[in-house]
């Protein structure tokens, strides 16, 4: 997954963590306005900001994406790393993609949204920036020279904060109310009126303020919201919770005014922002400058200020316990769960047939001991006599014949199958290697419960139509077993595999199972007649559907025929055909040896051209390409939608990614293309079709793309396996 795949997904799940944080925030502020001190009304955001500030939060299980924001994430033990799957991928030989699509570029989702917030998240930073460099700029050209009054006044009340560091100070008749600017070099910003219409004790009360804002590094705390704001400028909430964490600033820093001397200062504190409230006329300066006066909330500062007293000590331990506990559950992501480990079955016990019959696969032969392993478990027979006869058997006599007697079972391959008949005359006549590969057709009747139900077709009489008629139960099957079906008498289809494919079967369709050796052992099921000998893939040369005149334009698809200057394809969807192609017309032909197209001819070739050849006919019949390198693609999956696959490609030709970038857009799959996945780095199972199975795969997966020619795909695979 690449870096704006992931930057949007985090962007907006801090947005939306910190706007639940903001209504904890305002919900806690709510139920306790009476009592909680202006100081920690303000401390209260912090998680907040944590939230918005920090890229990779730590895990919780108290997290609120446990609940409704996010699932947990599920770790699946055995899960092959990202890493590791590059690391398989890298090993693939690709090449130029021989199955992409070139079409021009197209902006995805995440790009168009990532270009909209960038630009909001510029325009608002532009805007602010200039506005803020403007502000300074007026406020420059109208300054006055300092007095001398007013720079000992700085002086004293920064040596009574305790303060190291004085800012510099600047009067300017384009400053209304007294300000403080700047980041590494604050400025302290008053009108050029100022102290006019205040008393000694208001002025002092005003200077107390602009610097306590320096002392508690308001500054760059407010920069910080600025920036904050223009990146989650999309979000009204966010902008109500900075509104109220600045006038929760102001309140605290109030509050720190007053305490900071030991007389009651109340009355000139609040008589100086009420002059204020009736001199300022200007607008205000902007959200990067910090000041005493913001006639919102004004009302609810000067009735802070008469009920100010000293808060209680317990107030900040129970403000403290808030702010852990809003870090706990917001500022935290949702705790890994790893999925529960599939329990190992038990092993089995052995089943001890003494004298019954039974069969299985092959396990081991060992002091008289025979071991199988049966649907249910091993099955085990002990003390076979050492005379027992065992036959083997033999395809080409269509029969079993003679192998030797019970030693040779220790030359007999794990897996093969094995019968063991019912003993006679108290003794065991003999045991049985291999089997009678073959089929058994029916109509089919039910499909429930995991279990076949067909009526037989063309059962020979013996003792299983006399005890059981022409019904067929066939068992469990085992969930890999492949499952192919034709339609109305044509090719044999992959349809999927038994839980997803007999449950769609209508009642008397014919149905034909396929069996190796043994009890079980199927290799097969067909569902439909097909007309001629079947097979898993298309005979090469297949009826052409309905041709569809080319004319002058390009094409491809399987070579049909080339009869009096005509040439016929077959496309995915439909026959193509070019009339009058030009007899001195080039052909050339795909050398696999060489790794390129090589001459070949002229039109006369086509005519020994082998039926379900790849075929390539360029525009205005200027030239005809015969075969194409076989290969693959491999990239990551981005969507499948309107029946098209996008990926993003991995080790791509520098020639394709100089024009197309690295962005592949392949045309609509044929119906037949069968696709694999494989799981956890297992090897590759069939999933069914392009149709079914494309939409459920998830981006950044890996997909591996096989084929010989644009739009000739012969294999899907979606994963990366670690077996051979």
């Amino acid at each position: 997954m690449n870096t704006l795949d992931s930057f949007l997904p985090w962007l907006l799940s801090a947005s939306l963590r910190a706007s639940v944080l903001a209504l904890a925030v305002l919900g806690l502020q709510f139920a306790f306005s009476r009592w909680l001190p202006a100081r920690w009304r303000h401390a209260l955001w912090l998680p907040v900001v944590l939230v918005l500030l920090v890229p990779v939060l730590p895990a919780s299980r108290f997290s609120v994406e446990n609940g409704f924001l996010a699932k947990p994430v599920i770790v699946q033990a055995g899960a092959q790393s990202a890493v590791a799957q590059s690391a398989v991928v890298q090993e693939a030989f690709v090449e130029t993609p021989p199955v992409a699509d070139p079409v021009a570029w197209r902006p995805s989702r995440p790009q168009i949204l990532f270009a909209t917030w960038l630009l909001g998240a510029c325009g608002m930073l532009i805007v602010g920036g200039v506005g803020y460099r403007r502000s300074l700029r007026r406020i420059r050209r109208a300054a006055v020279v300092t007095s001398a009054g007013i720079e000992e006044s700085v002086a004293l009340v920064a040596q009574q904060l305790g303060m190291k560091r004085l800012p510099r100070v600047m009067v300017s008749s384009a400053v209304d109310s007294p300000a403080v600017a700047g980041l590494l070099s604050p400025v302290l910003l008053l009108p050029a009126s100022f102290p006019n219409g205040f008393s000694a004790s208001e002025a002092r009360m005003v200077l107390l303020h602009e610097l306590t804002h320096l002392k508690r590094h308001d500054l760059p705390l407010n920069w910080l919201l600025c920036v904050l704001q223009a990146l989650h400028w999309f979000n009204p909430l966010l902008w109500l919770a900075f509104a109220r964490m600045r006038a929760d600033r102001e309140t605290a820093c109030d509050a720190q005014v007053l305490g900071t001397d030991a007389e009651d200062r109340r009355a000139d504190y609040g008589h100086a922002l009420l002059k204020l409230q009736h001199t300022v006329s200007q607008p205000a300066l902007g959200l990067a400058f910090v000041g005493i006066f913001a006639r919102a909330g004004m009302r609810s500062r000067i009735r802070a200020i008469a009920t100010h007293r000293r808060p209680h000590p317990v107030w900040g331990l129970a403000t403290a316990l808030m702010i852990a506990a809003l870090t706990l559950v917001g500022a935290t992501r949702a705790q890994e769960v790893k999925a529960e480990q599939p329990k190992e079955a038990p092993a089995l016990e052995s089943t001890d047939q003494k004298n019954k019959a039974g069969g299985g696969a092959f396990v081991s032969f060992k002091d008289g001991t025979l071991t199988l392993k049966g649907k249910s478990g091993d099955v085990v027979w002990h003390d076979i006599p050492a005379n027992t006869p065992v036959v083997l058997w033999s395809d080409a006599a269509n029969a079993h014949h003679p192998f030797g007697t019970v030693e040779v079972l220790s030359k007999v391959e794990r897996g093969t199958r094995v019968g063991v008949p019912a003993m006679e005359e108290g003794r065991l006549q003999k045991i049985y290697v291999g089997g009678k590969n073959g089929s058994v057709t029916g109509a089919f009747v039910s499909f429930k419960g995991d279990q076949m139900l067909l009526l037989g077709k063309d059962l020979t009489p013996n003792s299983f139509t006399k005890k059981y008629g022409n019904q067929l139960k066939f068992q469990k099957f085992a969930e890999d077993l492949p499952v192919f079906e034709s339609i109305d008498g044509g090719d044999d289809v992959r349809a999927g595999t038994p839980s997803t494919a007999l449950l769609k079967i209508k009642e008397g369709t014919l149905v034909t199972v396929h069996f190796g050796p043994g009890d079980g052992n199927f290799t097969r099921i067909e569902i439909g007649a097909k007309k001629g000998p079947r097979s898993d893939t298309a005979p090469k040369n297949t009826e052409a559907q309905p041709a569809a005149d080319q004319n002058d334009k390009s094409g491809y698809g399987k070579f049909v025929s080339f009869k009096d200057g005509t040439l016929t394809l077959k496309g995915n969807y439909s026959g193509l055909v070019w009339n009058n192609i030009p007899e001195k017309i080039e052909v050339v032909r795909w050398d696999n040896e060489a790794n390129k197209y090589v001459p070949a001819g002229n039109a006369d070739v086509l005519s020994k051209v082998e039926a379900g050849t790849w075929t390539i006919v360029g525009g205005n019949k200027a030239l005809i390409r015969v075969g194409a390198r076989k290969g693959s693609t491999t990239g990551t999956f981005v969507s499948y939608k309107d029946n098209r696959l996008l990926m993003l490609g991995k080790d791509l030709g520098p020639a394709y990614t100089k024009k197309y970038g690295n962005q592949l857009h392949m045309n609509k799959f044929a119906d037949g293309v069968p696709v694999y996945e494989s799981i956890d780095g297992g090897a590759f199972e069939y999933a069914g079709n392009p149709a079914t199975v494309l939409p459920k795969v998830k981006e950044g997966v890996i997909i591996t793309v096989h084929g010989a020619g644009d739009d000739n795909i012969t294999r899907i695979d979606i994963g990366v396996s670690t077996k051979k």
